[in-house]
């Protein structure tokens, strides 16, 4: 927990206004370092006395010492956006902490079964207060909603952008905190659409991707093959001459400072999630695919519930941790190619298509021709639900020979 403390103090270093935010929720008793505690309360001393809240006049407070400490957090802190997520999970971690020692004194105490109950009580009674204290001050009145609004209007877009102007225009990027979900039919190009939406990403982002059905080593694969235009049945066949070795260098050259991080660790559950996202930070995880994850399969619960179950953890995941998730979805086998996939043939159903803020579903015009060369097919990437936009649809050429994908409006590899 040491991080969200150290991301607490670093926000407030940055923006000292949102020391108003955080008296409300926190004290410094919350926080399990004491030199962080100590800062902690001298800002709030320093604001109360109408005084400067920065480092440097912490630092004339509190000793020299304290100098390497404040730059530390300030220099951990992603966001100061992220202010009420990491202020939620210090103010989680204390509460977890004094439950824990208050029930540790509790086994001890030696009182009668009657006294044990009402002690209880009364520390569930306390934990409610605590909670609705925390929510009442983060209600607000038509008029403070609406300028905190205006004001957030003049900060930078913070949305992730892509080398796709018409993804773009319509889907304005993608948002952090926002999930998003890519469906496709077994075949039908969505994990070549993601790799490439990843790979742009990563060109400017920290971006995560948890691959559940392809090793690392076929993604890489897949990835050199589109950037460097080599069919990847070559790859699949070790069939690899002297000018793909070049051009296979000069890619890997190239993309070397790429912020792409892969695993492939197969069976990931919702809380090895959260756990990658708490520990990486990262500003996009894509997780290919959600049918693959691993849920709470207790009481033989239906599969669709297992998968709401996730569905709802990674949207509470991507506001917590103010990132974009993008999760692959597979549709059956039985939707009907010839018609229109809409939101009720996910896998899934309502959940998914409730938690998502984002639904785009591939739909490729397959030939039967072997594609070779600069053959392609047409796509259309059909926005079927978009919470922050407009809907509609993108059109692809797409290359599965070398799992690339081409705007229509811009017939090159991007």
């Amino acid at each position: 927990m040491l991080g969200a403390e150290q991301s607490v103090i670093g926000c407030l270093m940055l923006e000292p206004a949102l020391l108003d935010k955080a008296r409300t929720m926190l004290s410094p008793k919350m926080f399990e370092a004491e030199p962080l505690a100590r800062i902690f309360s001298c800002m709030l001393k320093l604001k109360k006395a109408g005084m400067p809240v920065d480092a440097v006049t912490v630092v004339s407070k509190l000793g020299a010492e304290y100098d390497g400490i404040i730059r530390e957090c300030a220099s951990i802190t992603p966001r100061i956006e992220t202010f009420p997520q990491y202020s939620a999970l210090v103010l989680d971690a204390w509460r977890e902490r004094t439950l824990v020692t208050d029930l540790q004194s509790l086994a001890i105490s030696g009182h009668t079964a009657d006294e044990m109950t009402a002690e209880l009580e009364r520390m569930a009674a306390q934990q409610r207060d605590i909670m609705q204290h925390v929510h009442s001050t983060s209600e607000q009145t038509f008029l403070e909603a609406v300028t905190e609004a205006y004001k957030n209007l003049f900060r930078p877009d913070t949305s992730l952008k892509t080398d796709w102007k018409q993804f773009n225009d319509v889907l304005g990027g993608l948002q952090r905190g926002c999930l998003y979900i890519i469906a496709a039919r077994p075949g039908d190009g969505k994990t070549d659409f993601s790799m490439h939406l990843a790979v742009q990403l990563a060109k400017r982002y920290r971006v995560d991707y948890r691959s559940l059905e392809m090793t690392k080593e076929q993604l890489v694969h897949r990835i050199l093959s589109r950037v460097c235009m080599i069919n990847s049945t070559r790859f699949r066949d070790h069939d690899i001459d002297e000018n793909a070795q070049k051009r296979i260098g000069i890619a890997v050259d190239r993309m070397g400072d790429l912020h792409l991080v892969m695993d492939d660790t197969p069976g990931i559950s919702a809380e090895d999630v959260e756990a990658k996202l708490a520990s990486s930070k990262p500003d996009a995880m894509f997780i290919d695919y959600l049918g693959l994850m691993r849920g709470d399969d207790t009481g033989k619960k239906p599969l669709w519930q297992i998968t709401g179950e996730i569905t709802h953890s990674l949207k509470a995941m991507a506001q917590k941790h103010n990132v974009a998730i993008v999760a692959l979805v597979q549709m059956g086998r039985a939707v009907d190619r010839q018609k229109e996939p809409t939101l009720s043939d996910l896998k899934g159903g309502s959940d998914i298509e409730a938690d998502a803020d984002g639904v785009i579903f591939m739909r490729p015009k397959k030939t039967e021709d072997f594609l070779s060369g600069d053959d392609a097919w047409e796509v259309d990437a059909i926005i079927a639900k978009n919470r922050h936009g407009g809907m509609g649809r993108m059109q692809f050429h797409w290359q599965p020979q070398y799992h690339n994908y081409i705007p229509v409006d811009n017939r090159r590899s991007e």
